[in-house]
Order: C-alpha cells, then structure tokens, then sequence
C-alpha cells in the first residue's frame, strides 16, 4: 500500500491490487480534503472508470465544461468519456474510489460498457443492491487502510462470480492497441483477428463501451501525456512524431479534444496535478 505523506490539504492513500486484480483495478485509493477547496480541476481523457463512495463532502462533476449548481455528485460510477472532466469541491470530502480498468470494469458493472459510456451516474441511479450494500459497509468501517481491504476483497469476490466473460478477440485487440501505444488501424486489428471492420467495432463497443479508435485515440494521448513530463524530450514535435501524430497541429487537437487545452497550456496547468491513470499493455496479460 502507498501512502503519500498527509499535509494540510489532503491525505491521499493508494493501493495497487496485484495477483486476482492485477490488470482488472488500476487502484484502490482513499481521499481527504483537510480544508481547501478544490476550483476547476480537471480529469483529461483515460482509460479508467471509477467507482466513488463519498463519505463527507460532495463533488460538482460536468463533462467538458465548469460545472453548475445541478451537477452535485456524492457517491457514483463514471464511464469511459473521450473528452475531460471538470470538477469543483469545498474542500470537506473524504471518499474512497476504486479505478477499474475497461475489463475490469466489464466483469464488475452490471450496466453495460456502453450504457456507462461519458456518464456520470449516482449509485441511487445505478440500482445495484451489491454495490450500495458495500456503500453501507465501507462508511461503518473505521480506518482508511481496513476500508480499502473491505473494498478489495469484495471487488475480487464479485469479478470472480461474473457471468460474463470478455470476448478473447476484444482482448487480443486490446493487447494490439497497448502494444502500439495508440499508433493501430483498425483495419490492421480486424485483419488480424480475421473479422470484418463492422464486428470488429460493435464487438469492441459491446464490451469496452468505445469504439477501438476512439481507444486507440485516448492510449496514445496519454502516451504523449507522459513523453511530455519527460526531461529527455526535446519540444512538441518531438513528442508529436514519437507518437505517430501526423503533425504538431494534429497532437494539439488531441490535446484540446481530451483535456480541454493544447499541449503547453496542459502542461503547465493540468499534467503536473492530474490524477488520470492510462492503460498500458501489462493491464491486458490477465483474464
């Protein structure tokens, strides 16, 4: 388990499950704000889908814009969005949330991948009794450290009774995907897998809740993400080509699309205190 040291604006624990959920849960992390408000965070596009058990506090959440007074969120599930959050906090919330990667997310949800897709949906919504039961559980259960055990043993003991499987085809495209680092044509996947471009994207869509260009997309902006916060690299277009961006000018519309600003501005204001997680390839060895 990592802790990151407590200061006087936020305790930040984390944990990153290894053996049965080691490529399932990106991790398993616990939150709290000790007086300062958050203003105008932002979440740029990656291929995590959360799962928020609010205890105190609240958060006001809007996809790519500032949120209004009717976007107040306690405790919820988001789904894969190709663009940015936005967010804003009072500096009073303590959570626990739970980072599940796409398969993760496929055996865990009882929605579907796409019925979550660029969602933000309150646990009172969701209607999933296992789900608030644990709701329930983790707020009674004293201590940070127990609360994220409770968490991981109920994750393992649910993702182990799914009754769905992920399609071994979609895995394989995932694996190509994470291998390139976003740089994949479709129709070199479909080719490979011996499928038409047509099942190949409903197929994906079904079980990851993209389209595997748009997740094609999102893998390589976070690789560029993280050649940008790089010292070895040279400038944007260094980063640009290193990522099979046709140009600096395509990259910066990526930029905009996924995190709301180009390249420099992102980097100064967003990479440093982002908190997104992106997949790479070691997430699809397991399953």
């Amino acid at each position: 388990m990592d802790t990151a040291a407590p200061d006087t604006k936020s305790l930040l624990i984390r944990r990153i499950p290894q053996g049965p959920l080691k490529g399932l849960v990106h991790a398993i992390s616990a939150y709290e704000e000790r007086g300062e408000a958050m203003q105008d965070g932002v979440e740029a596009a990656s291929l995590v889908v959360p799962l928020i058990f609010v205890f105190e506090g609240s958060f006001d959440l809007a996809l790519a814009r500032r949120p209004r007074a009717d976007d107040r969120f306690h405790s919820f599930a988001a789904g894969l969005h190709p663009g940015h959050v936005r967010m804003d906090s009072r500096g009073d919330a303590e959570c626990l949330q739970i980072d599940f990667t796409p398969i993760g997310a496929r055996l865990f949800f009882e929605p579907s991948p796409p019925e979550l897709a660029s969602r933000m949906i309150s646990l009172d919504d969701l209607a999933d009794a296992g789900i608030r039961e644990l709701g329930d559980r983790l707020a009674d259960t004293l201590g940070w450290p127990e609360r994220i055990r409770l968490a991981e043993r109920y994750v393992i003991g649910r993702i182990a009774g799914a009754p769905r499987a992920v399609k071994p085809e979609i895995l394989h495209a995932c694996r190509m995907i994470a291998d390139s680092r976003g740089d994949q044509r479709v129709a070199n996947i479909a080719r490979d897998l011996g499928w038409s471009r047509k099942r190949l994207v409903s197929a994906f869509r079904d079980d990851i809740g993209l389209s595997p260009k748009l997740f094609a997309r999102i893998v390589r902006f976070g690789h560029a993400s993280e050649l940008a916060m790089s010292p070895n690299i040279g400038g944007w277009a260094e980063v640009a080509a290193a990522c099979g961006y046709a140009d600096q000018a395509h990259m910066t519309r990526e930029f905009v699309e996924f995190s709301g600003a180009p390249p420099r501005r992102w980097q100064r204001e967003i990479g440093l205190r982002e908190t997104g997680t992106f997949l790479q390839e070691p997430d699809f060895r397991a399953g």
